[in-house]
């Protein structure tokens, strides 16, 4: 799986949107739908600090897990030239793991907006492998990790 879709990065116009997708995009999208969120919702303090908390947590569960596996990049171990040089390990995605932690978050607060988050999600995840700084399978461990660390913050959340 890997290789076709990096494959699909000798492709230009797919190579400069999984580039923007990756990068750019990922991190404006979920500010405007947080700061939607802030303005929408009643409890402002409340969701700021879910939201907060999540990506936090998620950011460093994801950093402690890859320093334990030390998970070569794709680009490294396949000895193939990235469209972007990411430093570090590569298990789990960092990204996937805080932009699912977020979906499920977000879902939570405002279904539809959860929903635009997962699809972002989805997005950024596909992009990571065709940009050759993901396999699939750190991919998955993103979505895994992020879905448990949002579920979980939420459950928090809801009992306070």
């Amino acid at each position: 799986m890997f290789n076709f879709l990096f494959s699909l990065s000798k492709y230009p116009l797919i190579a400069k949107s999984a580039l923007f997708i990756s990068y750019p995009f990922a991190y404006v999208a979920p500010v405007i739908i947080v700061v939607f969120l802030l303005v929408r919702k009643q409890q402002k303090m409340a969701t700021f600090s879910l939201l907060f908390l999540t990506g936090f947590f998620s950011w460093i569960s994801a950093r402690v897990i890859k320093n334990m596996f030390h998970t070569v990049r794709p680009y490294i171990e396949q000895n193939v030239v990235p469209l972007f040089y990411e430093p570090g390990y590569s298990f789990p995605s960092e990204h996937v793991t805080i932009f699912t932690a977020l979906s499920v978050a977000v879902f939570f607060l405002h279904r539809k907006c959860g929903i635009v988050l997962g699809v972002i999600t989805i997005l950024i995840a596909i992009s990571r492998i065709i940009i050759g700084v993901h396999y699939p399978i750190d991919i998955l461990g993103g979505f895994v990790l992020g879905g448990i660390i949002g579920f979980l913050l939420v459950k928090v959340f809801k009992n306070i």
